[in-house]
Order: structure tokens, then sequence, then C-alpha cells
């Protein structure tokens, strides 16, 4: 049955790009900067925060004996060069990209966060975010520790970029459930992830702005970030997982002062953050992993 699936998988979306950190594409501020931290969060966000995950490529950490690591210390101010009093300026980063449990072992990102079909060469952690203290761990041990074993399905682009992958275990988690509906247009939704490889956060007071003709991805005005890419964009309503953020504006612009600052857009304004829908992904999943498909009797598109 497995090797069935995955030769369908295989053909209908096939492994035809070669991987490039510079597809891991920018994003914006829209309106007011509404990222929060999950730890702060209303608790049905926090629950559904323990499903989000971030991936470390190998530069981005040290090796430690007996299998753990050390992630590399350096604040979004100084990754950035950002001027004095920007958000988040003074917090240590981490992941490289975001991603969700579908299942025990499945795990979602975007397309570009990948190798093809090959697993990219670094791990998943899953807690990356600030504690009580408001400090964010830099060590991890082995057991903590999550690595790509197989590719499923992937493919890059602005049509259905998209990653699925089985990791080497289950990290013991509830999964997120995909909505197996189109997003309506100003629908309100939610975003949780790394926003550039900062501590997990949430980001609301998004809403849906555009829905591509064929229905392969929509646009929101959601407030994300570059480590954003692969994260789940959700229903505020039904917290059900709408699309995959996989692109959008820029983040950051220079000054004359020499240093960079956040950029900011009108809620319509930019260009928007683009999200795959993941309505295909669920009817993939349907046959993986039937408890993980919200049942519909009809597509609101």
């Amino acid at each position: 049955m497995h090797k069935r699936i995955f030769a369908f998988l295989y053909i209908l979306f096939s492994f035809h790009f070669a991987f490039s950190e510079s597809w891991i594409t920018p994003r914006a501020v829209y309106g007011e900067d509404d990222r929060e931290e999950v730890r702060g969060a209303p608790l049905p966000w926090m629950k559904k925060a323990k499903a989000v995950g971030g991936f470390l490529f190998s530069k981005s950490y040290t090796d430690l004996p007996g299998g753990g690591i050390r992630i590399k210390p350096q604040t979004l101010k100084e990754r950035y060069q950002l001027c004095d009093g920007e958000p988040f300026e003074n917090q240590k980063l981490g992941p490289d990209c975001t991603g969700f449990l579908v299942g025990d072992d499945l795990l979602v990102t975007a397309g570009h966060c990948l190798r093809g079909k090959t697993c990219p060469q670094g791990v998943w952690i899953f807690d990356f975010e600030l504690d009580g203290s408001g400090r964010v761990r830099e060590t991890y041990h082995r057991q903590e520790l999550y690595r790509c074993v197989e590719v499923l399905s992937a493919s890059k682009g602005n049509l259905r970029d998209h990653g699925l992958i089985r990791l080497d275990r289950s990290p013991g988690r509830e999964p997120l459930k995909l909505s197996p509906n189109f997003p309506k247009l100003k629908e309100a939704v939610v975003v949780i992830g790394h926003p550039s490889g900062l501590p997990k956060k949430l980001g609301s007071g998004g809403e849906v702005r555009a829905l591509e003709k064929s229905g392969s991805y929509f646009t929101s005005n959601l407030d994300t970030f570059s480590g954003n890419s692969g994260s789940p964009v959700l229903s505020e309503s039904t917290g059900l997982v709408q699309g995959i953020l996989v692109r959008g504006d820029e983040d950051y612009e220079s000054t004359s002062e020499g240093c960079s600052v956040t950029k900011r857009c009108d809620p319509e304004g930019c260009e928007g953050e683009d999200a795959t829908t993941t309505v295909f992904l669920a009817e993939m999943l349907s046959s993986l992993n039937p408890s993980n498909f919200a049942n519909s009797q009809s597509r609101n598109r």
C-alpha cells in the first residue's frame, strides 16, 4: 500500500527543482505588527503551536558530544543590521524554515526548504520559543532532534509549493488537521512559525485577500518573514490549516542612517503573502492517515 501511495505522489508532484536557499523568500508587516509569543497566546493556539517545528540547516548549529546541538548565537538586530527599537531586536535566532505535523511522523513544509527528493542536512526542533523568563534555549539534546528520512512529495514555484516528509520517529504531538475546503475571500487567518528565525510566534489579524484562479494558492496580509516559509496558515474560525506559507514581500528596508527597519505596508497594499492551499494535501492524507482528514460534504469553491 505504501509503495503505491508513494508512486502516486511521485508522479503527481515531481521533484523538478534544485535546492536554493535564495528561494526562502521574504515577507513584511501589514498595518499593525500582530506577532506575539506563543506562550502568551490564547490556549487553543498554544496547543496548536506544539505541532509547529523549526528546521535548522547544519550550518546553523554546532554538534555537541552525545548527539546534541548548540544553535549558533545571533540576535535579530545583528543578523539584519536593524536600527534601534525594532520589534524583537534582541531575541536570538534559530530556525531557517518552519514546518508542521500532519501525522504521527509526517511533516509539511515549503518545497523550497528541501533538496528536491533528497532530505536536507539538518534537524527539526519543536520547542524553540521563549520560556516563562523570556529566554530561549540554545542547546538541544539528541532526543529532542528529528531528521527527515523520506521526502514523500515536493514541488516549488508559484503553484503548489510544498514539501511532505517523513521524520525518523514520531515527536509525540497532536498533528494539525487540514481543511478540505478552499479559503473564502476576507476569511480571517492566523499563522504560526519562526519569522526571521525568531522564537515561535503567533501572527493574527490577517485575512485572505485573493485566491489564485486555479485554487493553487491564496494571498493574505499576515505579518510574516523569511523563516515563516512552511508555516501553517489556519482559519481563525475553524482552526484548520488552509495553507502553507511560501512567499511574500520584502522583510526589511535600508535607511539613510545605514541600518534597516521592518517594511510596513497598508493592509491592502504591497504584494501580500502567498500560501499554497492544502486541499490537495488533505486528499493525499485521507489515504495516508484518514483520521487527519477534516470531513466535509462539499467544497466552498
